[in-house]
């Protein structure tokens, strides 16, 4: 089951959780200021600064209170009323945070930390496949130079497609994340954790891993040999992989993969001729 946290490490089960880090993505973003009004900007961020400080030590009613002052002096701060949101999620009250989700994406349908937020709350309701439109929607919409909150959307982003059972995606997003934030401890973690022993995403069965591998190896070979970077339409891909799996039929009725090491796997793949 997903879970909504204050930190970007969840306690769950054998499979990817989708997480929130609030100290990562509430940095130096834009708001929308109600000019005219007293408080003055500085004063802004010091309770901002100071609201989190009260949710990440779990403080939630002081964090809210803080936070709506703000909001009392500028009404259309997206960035607070989007924390607002957060504080609400976690103190139980999900129809309130699901309408200043509403309201902060009715005024701004490309702010990313709305977009990214109601993806986590999708992928906590078990709709993962909206939680990744919402996520890589956030992520097209995040400045380029914010690759501490980039990487901690590339992480969920990953923890939602392992969920679809998109695997090698899932793989490649949490890469992502950590080329961004090599300190990006939950994406390593399940880089580690879900990995084969060919580094690849584990399979259902050990079978399954063995044949990712060998199909893996075989169509970088064919591309290779080809000239090209991806296959030019579907009706290639499908007729090279129909044929790596019949090749596939036949050697696993020659070789008992069981008694096999890695690196002689390995060698039997890539020494596998096909004629394609």
């Amino acid at each position: 089951m997903c879970e909504i946290a204050t930190s970007s490490r969840v306690l769950g089960g054998r499979s990817a959780a989708i997480s929130i880090n609030i100290l990562a993505i509430y940095v130096k973003n834009p708001i929308v200021i109600n000019r005219g009004l007293k408080m003055k900007l500085v004063d802004r961020d010091k309770k901002l600064k100071k609201s989190i400080e009260f949710f990440a030590s779990g403080k939630f009613n002081e964090a809210l209170e803080l936070a709506e002052e703000i909001l009392k002096h500028y009404p259309k701060d997206l960035q607070s009323l989007t924390f607002v949101s957060i504080i609400k999620e976690v103190s139980g009250n999900d129809k309130e945070s699901d309408a200043l989700l509403k309201k902060v994406l009715k005024i701004d349908p490309k702010y990313p930390e709305a977009l990214y937020f109601s993806g986590i709350k999708a992928g906590k309701k078990g709709n993962y496949k909206m939680a990744v439109q919402l996520i890589q929607k956030a992520i097209d919409n995040q400045s380029k130079d914010a690759k501490n909150e980039l990487s901690e959307y590339y992480q969920n982003l990953g923890s939602a497609l392992w969920k679809l059972n998109l695997r090698f995606d899932a793989f490649e997003a949490w890469k992502k994340a950590l080329e961004l934030n090599p300190e990006q401890k939950t994406a390593k973690e399940y880089l580690e954790k879900f990995s084969n022993e060919y580094g690849q995403p584990i399979a259902p069965t050990k079978t399954f891993n063995d044949f990712y591998a060998f199909q893996s190896i075989k169509i970088k070979e064919y591309l290779e040999k080809n000239n090209k970077n991806e296959f030019d339409d579907l009706d290639e891909a499908n007729s090279v992989i129909k044929k790596i799996i019949d090749t596939w039929s036949i050697i696993i009725k020659k070789e008992n993969f069981s008694e096999l090491s890695t690196d002689e796997k390995t060698k039997i793949f890539k020494e596998t001729e096909i004629n394609y």
